[in-house]
């Protein structure tokens, strides 16, 4: 890119770029971006890149990319875009942004080998427009997942992928995810059953589990039957063979 902000004030997308010292500061001459993909994202750039995001108040979506294996500098972010829609977020961080509460417009969430060690359920069921919310690649390591009654009022597609050490998914409280229809668990062997009170995902109407463990498919035929008896669809392949499990109304 060439510098001094030659030509590309008007510019709405950037996308497949990595970031360096000199692309970080031009950045926040783009004002006018509406989706901006940044790769290869460091540690010692990122402060200078919250800068400049920061400045796009047009935004409305981003996608940041690391493979650092210290934790950026996201905190440093003091004005995130107030109107972005879709985040995603592959890089290493311990816990959520304090930042990501206050995106009150974000409809859709990527999380991506974030190795989180907090639950990031209690921070993002309070995100009143979020509709779209994908875990994948141990985005987060371990521990329980809890989500409390009134939590992700517009959530309708959630996917949980490759949690290769989830062990547990708290009771669900009535009222909890009441616009959920589409739930995709795949490739979490630690997990041995579905949450109480999942019978409260009252307008689930897709549930589909692949590469559960053993343990998981015999509760699911048996003593968990009822709590998927509401769903229309279910559909189950167990962990290292071609067993399929279906159920649908």
């Amino acid at each position: 890119m060439p510098k001094g902000r030659i030509g590309f004030t008007s510019l709405q997308t950037l996308s497949g770029v990595e970031s360096d010292e000199d692309l970080v500061k031009e950045l926040k001459s783009l004002t006018n971006l509406r989706k901006l993909y940044i790769g290869r994202m460091t540690w010692a750039n990122s402060k200078e890149f919250c800068v400049s995001l920061g400045e796009m108040r047009n935004l409305r979506s981003l996608a940041i990319i690391s493979e650092d294996p210290l934790e950026l500098q996201l905190e440093s972010l003091s004005k995130p875009p107030a109107y972005l829609q879709k985040l995603k977020l592959q890089l290493s961080m311990s816990r959520l942004p304090k930042w990501i509460d206050s995106l009150n417009c974000l409809h859709t969430l990527y999380l991506f080998k974030n190795l989180l060690q907090e639950d990031p359920f209690p921070i993002l069921q309070r995100l009143p427009s979020l509709v779209v919310l994908t875990m994948a690649s141990s985005a987060f390591l371990s521990g329980p997942i809890y989500c409390t009654a009134q939590g992700f009022l517009k959530l309708k597609l959630l996917r949980i992928l490759d949690m290769e050490n989830w062990l547990k998914w708290m009771p669900i409280e009535e009222g909890t995810m009441p616009s959920l229809q589409y739930l995709l668990i795949a490739n979490c062997p630690k997990l041995t059953r579905l949450p109480e009170g999942f019978h409260h995902l009252r307008a689930l109407q897709d549930l589909t589990l692949m590469g559960m463990s053993t343990n998981f498919s015999y509760r699911l035929d048996g003593a968990d039957l009822w709590k998927v008896s509401h769903v229309r669809e279910v559909t189950m392949t167990q962990l290292g063979s071609k067993f399929v499990w279906r159920k649908s109304q």
